[in-house]
């Protein structure tokens, strides 16, 4: 029932203007001075047998909030006029009076904005002014307890008309009404906001840090990143970890998605010490963007590749590895060897865009500490000397693999000349050879080519023995002196070429136990920089953005409604069926490896229709696959098939942690070991299988269309292999790119199944029931690595 009407105190209250699961909010007119008031109430619930003294801690704790409150003097904190308890008949209320803001909450101000998100710079403005706020109430070891858009009013700033000022209000206001209710271990807070801690009634400061988080994820998302009924919300603040916020919203970098899941750590000390230094850390990580760089190596570089250490801003160096046969503008990413996301937080990206020089050749001697030349474009959040140039003309990358060291070159031929130096880039952070006159003792690969080295010398100083001693002999046998002066021209021309011969020789070895020593290290720093995230941890195979056709190709079959294609920088797979009837439920397309235990992920987007996912251990010549479906609606499926076009249903569910609706990122995986599955969605573990049947086989990509016409995008591809198992190329032809896509049928859920390629000319020499078994023949695995 409404107080409008009623007087408390000296406050005639008006009108509800709001209410919630903690009080209502009055506005009202002081009948002592001219102005308007909002007026926060909070009822008592009635006892069926009333007792004084009950009420009298709640009193207590009351009137000591509000001398704490009195205390606070923050330009972002709505301070209160006056406070009181009235008694009736009917029961008993407690109130709070503040000025009053006419334009309502956050949450009101943000209805009244539209769909649209804010642009990050009015979200990081936002949360600094609410976190500033805060952070003057802990300093006065005052916690809120119940931080949410609704708890704090705006008003208007002419200077910033698209960014209103913020006051937080409500303060204490949780714990009073705990403290009144029947239900004296009722939750304080708002379920959706609340940390795991405060569930359990342990409110620490970091306790508002994690729903300032979660309230900075839903500013910039649109998205809660929990949801559902109490129960639920509470079951996964305590175990679930949050999807990551750049898969609602693709724009933001995985530095806002690394300090928003450190905001939101299960426990308070997994936070940040405070949260003001969540607020700066937001800031910062939503204005970072990767280093970037250019690095110009030559062209005998680009063709066998090595090793680099460049020198970046501030100092610091990092190891560098070319790969072989890269291309003008390939871009090298090396994880977490950027700039920080925020101070003293993780690294990012290191991308490195290579420029081939025409004019000349590094010398392999160069010794792999010095630095290279090295120009900063962009990137963190530094300010460059140099200017930033834009590389929107440099195409997209290759993928860089991780692939096994070249084979020795072969040694340099007796007209051999020797390479030019290497011309520094101008510009930028040039970065030149370090001299020094300090002696460094040789290494053991320097050592070796000492050594060898002077074997090459004494075989020369024995030679031109040999020369000197075949010379006086013939000098006194004139009649053979035209014959033993071509002997000596011809043993010199030899000693000359057994000279240079040994020499490069000799100079050869080194660069390859150089180079040998370059690819290990680097090697090692690739295995490293892509850590399997799943147990039990592999070793990277390969890594594939899928922007280009490298791993998986092109191709389509419009007899069953398929396409593989590359749209927009990504992998993306249409399966159309020409009418409802047809038989051919999804269409796949494959990779060209074969693996049995391993780790297969890859970034998925489901753009229109029902369903995407992975095939696995599928076998080139039958049917023989397992099938991995996550279906828009948040259902997930694991199959088997076998070669007579049979299925069995491993195991089937519904996650929570699959980001349901058309256009949202699921991140896919699933580990094989041995006779055992795990499937993923977004880092989550949702289910296992067990099933024996097949042992290893090929991987590919599915889009399902089991009611609706489906497009399903990919990016990212990583694999990892267990227990030293790597994926062996399959036997067959090499078709053109037109022809290397595969379909996979299933009326309701996946019965049968079968491959398909462009076999026009075939298919119309046979009957319709010989089809099937043409297509299960047919050798469709043809992508070129």
């Amino acid at each position: 029932m409404t107080l409008a009407g009623q007087q408390l105190g000296h406050y005639r209250l008006v009108r509800l203007i709001g209410q919630g699961g903690m009080g209502e909010v009055y506005l009202a007119q002081d009948t002592r001075l001219p102005r308007q008031v909002a007026v926060k109430v909070i009822r008592y619930e009635h006892q069926p047998y009333p007792d004084t003294n009950a009420l009298q801690p709640a009193e207590r704790l009351f009137q000591r909030e509000m001398k704490a409150l009195s205390l606070l003097d923050h330009p972002h904190i709505l301070n209160f006029h006056d406070f009181g308890e009235e008694q009736s008949a009917k029961g008993s209320l407690i109130y709070m009076v503040m000025p009053y803001r006419p334009e309502g909450s956050l949450t009101d101000w943000l209805l009244q904005r539209g769909s649209t998100l804010l642009p990050w710079q009015d979200v990081s403005a936002l949360i600094t002014q609410a976190a500033s706020a805060l952070q003057h109430a802990h300093d006065h070891q005052i916690v809120h307890q119940d931080v949410k858009p609704s708890n704090f009013l705006v008003r208007t700033n002419p200077d910033t008309p698209t960014r209103p000022d913020l006051f937080l209000v409500d303060f204490g206001i949780a714990k009073v009404f705990s403290a009144t209710s029947m239900a004296s271990q009722s939750v304080r807070g708002t379920a959706t906001y609340m940390a795991p801690e405060q569930w359990s009634g342990e409110a620490v400061p970091a306790t508002d840090q994690y729903a300032l988080a979660i309230m900075a994820y839903q500013l910039l998302t649109g998205q809660l990143p929990f949801q559902g009924r109490t129960q639920q919300i509470m079951f996964q603040h305590m175990t679930i970890q949050p999807p990551l916020p750049s898969q609602y919203n693709t724009r933001l970098s995985p530095a806002v998605d690394a300090v928003l899941l450190r905001a939101l750590g299960k426990k308070a000390e997994e936070r940040f010490p405070n949260i003001k230094l969540f607020a700066l850390a937001l800031q910062q990580a939503l204005s970072y963007t990767d280093l970037q760089a250019t690095l110009e190596i030559t062209s005998l570089e680009a063709q066998q590749g090595g090793q680099r250490v460049v020198t970046l801003p501030g100092q610091r160096q990092v190891a560098v590895m070319i790969p072989p046969n890269v291309q003008q503008g390939q871009r090298l990413q090396l994880k977490e060897q950027g700039m920080p996301y925020y101070e003293h937080g993780p690294r990012g990206a290191l991308l490195l865009t290579l420029s081939i020089a025409q004019g000349g050749a590094r010398p392999f001697t160069v010794p792999p500490e010095q630095s290279d030349a090295l120009t900063v474009l962009s990137g963190g959040r530094m300010t460059n000397p140099s200017p930033v140039t834009s590389d929107a003309h440099i195409p997209p990358a290759p993928p860089i693999f991780l692939v096994p060291p070249p084979p020795p070159r072969p040694l340099p031929s007796m007209g051999a000349t020797p390479a030019t130096p290497f011309p520094l880039a101008s510009g930028g952070y040039a970065l030149t050879p370090q001299t020094s006159a300090v002696y460094n003792r040789p290494k053991p690969s320097q050592w070796r080519t000492v050594l060898i080295v002077t074997i090459a010398l004494l075989v020369i100083v024995s030679s031109l023995a040999i020369g000197g001693v075949i010379y006086n002999t013939v000098a006194t046998n004139n009649t053979d002196a035209v014959a033993t002066a071509q002997a000596i021209a011809n043993s010199d021309a030899t000693t000359t070429a057994l000279n240079a011969n040994a020499t490069t020789t000799a100079q050869a070895i080194a660069d390859d136990n150089a180079t040998a020593t370059a690819q290990a290290q680097a090697t090692a720093t690739f295995i490293a920089a892509n850590a399997d995230p799943y147990q039990p941890a592999g070793t990277v195979a390969w890594v594939d953005p899928l922007s280009q056709p490298h791993k998986w190709q092109e191709g389509a079959n419009a007899d069953f409604g398929g396409k593989c294609q590359f749209v927009n920088g990504a992998f993306q797979i249409t399966q159309t069926p020409p009418n409802k009837d047809f038989l051919y439920k999804y269409f796949q397309c494959d990779e060209f490896n074969s693996y049995s235990n391993f780790a297969f992920e890859v970034k998925m987007t489901i753009n229109q229709g029902d369903c995407g996912g992975l095939t696995l251990r599928s076998n080139t010549n039958t049917s023989n696959l397992y099938l991995y479906e996550v279906c828009q609606d948040g259902s997930y499926y694991f199959y088997k098939y076998t070669a007579n076009s049979s299925s069995m249903s491993l195991t089937r569910g519904n996650a929570v942690a699959i980001s349901k609706g058309l256009g949202q990122l699921n991140v896919v995986a699933v580990v094989a070991n041995g006779s055992n599955y795990d499937l993923y969605v977004n880092g989550q573990k949702v289910d296992t299988a067990n099933d024996s049947t097949y042992g290893q086989g090929i991987l590919g990509l599915v889009a399902s269309a089991y009611t609706n016409p489906t497009a399903v995008t990919y990016q990212d591809a990583r694999v990892w292999t267990i227990k030293g198992w790597y994926g062996r190329s399959l036997p067959g032809p090499r078709h053109p790119a037109t022809t290397s896509s595969c379909c996979q049928s299933n009326p309701l859920r996946p019965s049968t199944i079968s491959r398909c390629q462009d076999l026009t000319a075939s298919r119309a020499a046979l009957p319709a029931r010989d089809e099937g078994a043409l297509l299960a023949r047919s050798s469709s695995y043809s992508q070129l690595l």
